[in-house]
C-alpha cells in the first residue's frame, strides 16, 4: 500500500520506515507505525551525518581545549604562539575553518569556533571572535 487511504475515520499507509513493511493508521500527517520506527529512522540519518562528519568535532573540541589552557591576550587583543608549543600540546591544525578579514592584521584569518587564527613565520597569532550563527 503506496499511497494513503481514508477508512472510517483514520487513514491507513505504508510505514515511513524503510525496512518496515507495517500500516501506519491514524492521522493523515502519521508517517511511522510506531515509535521504533521512527527511532530507528532517525537513528539511520543521524548516522549518516555522523559518518561524514567524523573526526570534525573531536577537532574542535581539542582545539578548544588547548586554548583555553594557553590563551593570554595582551594588550593588543591578540594571543602570539610558536608552532612548536602548539604542535607539542597535539594542536589539530587541520581544523574545518572559515575565512574571515580582521581590520587589525592585513592578513587572512581562519575562524573556528569562539577562534580566528593566521600564520606568521614560525608562530600563530590566535584572536577571539563571536561566533557566527547560520
Amino acid at each position: 500500500m503506496s499511497e494513503t487511504k481514508y477508512i472510517k475515520g483514520k487513514y491507513y499507509k505504508t510505514c515511513a520506515f524503510s525496512l518496515c513493511n507495517e500500516i501506519a493508521v491514524g492521522r493523515k500527517d502519521k508517517l511511522f507505525c510506531s515509535n521504533q520506527c521512527k527511532n530507528a529512522h532517525n537513528n539511520a540519518i543521524t548516522s549518516e551525518v555522523n559518518k561524514h562528519t567524523k573526526g570534525y568535532d573531536t577537532k574542535l573540541k581539542r582545539a578548544n581545549r588547548i586554548l583555553l589552557s594557553i590563551y593570554q591576550e595582551n594588550e593588543k587583543g591578540y594571543f602570539a604562539v610558536k608552532q612548536i608549543t602548539l604542535s607539542n600540546e597535539n594542536f589539530p591544525f587541520d581544523l574545518p575553518t572559515v575565512q574571515i578579514k580582521d581590520d587589525r592584521f592585513s592578513s587572512v584569518f581562519y575562524s573556528f569556533g569562539s577562534y580566528a587564527f593566521c600564520k606568521v613565520k614560525d608562530s600563530y597569532i590566535f584572536i577571539k571572535v563571536k561566533p557566527q550563527l547560520i
